[in-house]
């Protein structure tokens, strides 16, 4: 017999909660704000944190991009949401010990996402959410792409659509990606793996196999037509030179195309921010964020970094003259500010940052000028590729999604590195035997600003200091190229022994 019932959650709101047989699963309304295509209204159930009751209004929406439509996210709070991660990382690494996993269904019965929280500690309180994409083929297996913690919980949840996994994509070279794809296929032991090329660890440069990571297939440009799922999912790599630090530090990416839904997958290469926060970022950290007195404010405050002790001085309402949702939204623009920035002009009163770079689809400052503006023609020919899909919806894997994006927008999200019209003659080869294109900043040669020059401060500083020591490659102190020894098929058996 099933059993619905309204049950008050943890974070003082209520949710919807339903019983059937020995298994429960917490359904949690939530308000995923932004705009669509077209210019319409709906009712929207908006689930705030803090709030006794859920306000249901009219809300009309005029063209941009982000999700159309407030989403239902399921939990199994009565499973075990515990995780640690070994071996560590050498940066702290949060959620410590738990991380809760909310599932959405995006396009009922094919797609949906998982979320969990990923953060730096050391005090710092900036978290965001990471999202795996789950697809349903048409066989009616499971592909899943860049797989969560496998806590008990998200396990369940996983399992809970009724569907074999057959397919775990590693979609990144990047380490907070590569962390649960050995952990998470170990429950599925029938699941197939395949990961992006160009691997690294770092000090050390260990097999993919140190990982738990036992790949079935290297996703390669030779490699692509011969896929399992071929027929309904494409993908383009971004394959640039070594990054920095090394030969074997490299940033590469592969963009998916789900053709029978026109959705565009991709990791770090863009993203949405908007007012909506994730259900993973708890209470305590907006409140903590939130606060004047948190200790990265205090520490800026010491150091008195982009002059925020005045403005401290200077301000008229503090945190403790604010309402708790005040300070919960606060909380949630400087958590999201400094995982974009590292740190903007004014992490005090962020309002005018926030404005600047939030409700458009973009590439993360950290991204575009820590990577991005170092390969600049790898990149574009990349979006080039990316951009003869026609996607109507792209699902990256932090902040807002589903985003409502055309190959346009998706464009218009690289003007950073130039406005593409001096290579619309230029034939389809590869980047290296492209001329050198006059990129620069865009608020140099546009006349909308893509990043905020004020916000970039720190970050451009910190991308001179890490280029001047090295760690960071220019096209200058790249190392030349190396004839590659050993195949992807080999990389695969020396792996298996």
């Amino acid at each position: 017999m099933k059993e619905m019932k309204i049950v008050q959650n943890g974070l003082g709101g209520f949710s919807q909660r339903t019983c059937l047989g020995q298994q429960e699963h917490r359904i949690v309304r939530t308000h995923r704000r932004g705009n669509v295509k077209s210019c319409k209204s709906f009712d929207v159930r908006r689930h705030r944190r803090g709030s006794p009751l859920f306000a249901i209004r009219k809300v009309s929406f005029s063209v941009a991009s982000a999700s159309p439509q407030p989403s239902q996210a399921a939990t199994a709070p009565g499973k075990n949401r515990s995780y640690i991660v070994f071996p560590p990382p050498l940066f702290p690494l949060v959620p410590a010990f738990s991380r809760p996993t909310f599932r959405y269904e995006v396009d009922p019965g094919r797609i949906w996402v998982f979320e969990q929280k990923q953060g730096i500690g050391l005090g710092l309180n900036v978290s965001v959410n990471v999202r795996m994409t789950v697809i349903k083929m048409k066989n009616g297996g499971l592909w899943i792409h860049a797989p969560i913690a496998p806590t008990a919980e998200c396990i369940k949840l996983v399992k809970d659509l009724d569907a074999p996994v057959e397919y775990i994509v590693l979609p990144t070279t990047l380490f907070e990606h590569k962390l649960f794809v050995g952990p998470f296929s170990r429950e599925f032991p029938k699941a197939k793996v395949y990961v992006a090329p160009g691997q690294w660890s770092f000090p050390l440069q260990l097999p993919p196999s140190f990982f738990g990571i036992f790949p079935t297939g290297f996703l390669d440009e030779e490699t692509f037509s011969d896929l399992p799922w071929a027929d309904e999912i494409q993908q383009q790599l971004l394959q640039p030179p070594p990054l920095g630090i090394n030969r074997s530090v490299k940033f590469n990416e592969i963009a998916f195309f789900h053709k029978a839904t026109r959705t565009l997958l991709v990791t770090d290469a863009v993203v949405y921010v908007s007012d909506n926060i994730p259900d993973v970022i708890t209470e305590r950290d907006l409140m903590e964020s939130g606060d004047d007195g948190n200790f990265a404010i205090t520490c800026l405050k010491l150091l008195n970094l982009f002059g925020i002790a005045e403005k401290a001085r200077l301000r008229s309402r503090t945190s403790n003259d604010m309402t708790t949702d005040e300070v919960r939204d606060l909380g949630w623009k400087r958590n999201a500010l400094q995982a974009l920035y590292f740190g903007p002009e004014n992490l005090l009163d962020p309002e005018g940052s926030w404005k600047k770079i939030t409700n458009r689809l973009i590439v993360a400052p950290v991204v575009g000028t820590l990577v991005y503006e170092n390969i600049p023609d790898y990149v574009l020919e990349w979006v080039d590729r990316v951009c003869k899909w026609n996607f109507k919806r792209i699902i990256p894997c932090h902040f807002d999604a589903p985003i409502q994006a055309t190959p346009r927008e998706f464009r218009e999200a690289f003007l950073f590195l130039g406005d593409g019209k001096e290579r619309a003659s230029y034939p389809e080869d590869r980047p290296q035997q492209r001329p050198r294109l006059p990129f620069g900043p865009t608020w140099k040669r546009s006349p909308q600003q893509y990043y905020p020059e004020d916000d970039m401060v720190l970050i451009r500083g910190v991308a001179q200091f890490l280029i001047q020591i090295g760690i960071i490659f220019t096209k200058e102190t790249r190392p030349k190229p190396l004839a590659d020894l050993n195949s992807q098929s080999r990389d695969i058996e020396a792996i298996r022994k």
